[in-house]
């Protein structure tokens, strides 16, 4: 099996920490050559998302990963929506936030609340997951969407913010956080695969 992953960032990376071996091939695009080669360095196939390469590996990836952040739109739909129908990818995670939920006044969400963001960010968020779903049930893809919380773990954390002299006192009563450490993101990632066949 082979995955491809647009957005080899904190999180993406983490889940190749923990789960890549279950793949006969990994690739995945960054922003710059720098970071490209940083990641080729350290055993890990990377390519700038604007490279010639990217279409040749989606002709030969089952799994597809998406990391990105969107703009309006979603910058992977709008560049490589037609290689990826095209592909043999069977299973596509897309990486969300729970931001799409809007202001919940301290009460709990989960898949049944209502999506109803309210800032321009959460806006954008909501539009492309309902983007990526739709072209999911045009190319005939499986496509899940992970609405992630505040991510937390090794490197990137309070702790780290304490030591960076950026960390942020919230007083507010009754104040909830949402969090979700990138392990549990990666074991996410993964059931969503295994689901459809990864092994």
């Amino acid at each position: 099996m082979r995955v491809f992953i647009f957005g080899l960032g904190y999180s993406s990376l983490a889940y190749l920490r923990a789960y890549g071996a279950r793949f006969a091939q990994v690739s995945g695009t960054v922003r710059g050559a720098e970071k490209a080669a940083r990641l080729r360095a350290n055993g890990v196939d990377a390519i700038t998302f604007d490279s010639a390469s990217v279409a040749k590996n989606l002709k030969t990836a089952d799994f597809l990963l998406v990391s990105i952040p969107p703009r309006e739109n979603d910058p992977t739909l709008e560049r490589y929506a037609a290689a990826i129908a095209a592909s043999p990818v069977s299973t596509i995670v897309y990486l969300s936030t729970i931001g799409v939920y809007g202001n919940q006044d301290g009460g709990w969400v989960d898949e049944t609340t209502p999506v109803e963001p309210y800032s321009e960010r959460s806006r954008h968020r909501a539009s492309v997951e309902q983007q990526w779903l739709e072209f999911g049930a045009r190319a005939g893809k499986r496509v899940l969407i992970l609405r992630l919380a505040g991510i937390y773990g090794p490197g990137q954390n309070a702790l780290e913010n304490l030591k960076a002299g950026t960390a942020k006192r919230i007083i507010k009563a009754g104040q909830v956080f949402n969090r979700i450490h990138v392990a549990d993101i990666a074991a996410a990632i993964d059931a969503g695969f295994r689901f459809t066949g990864a092994s």
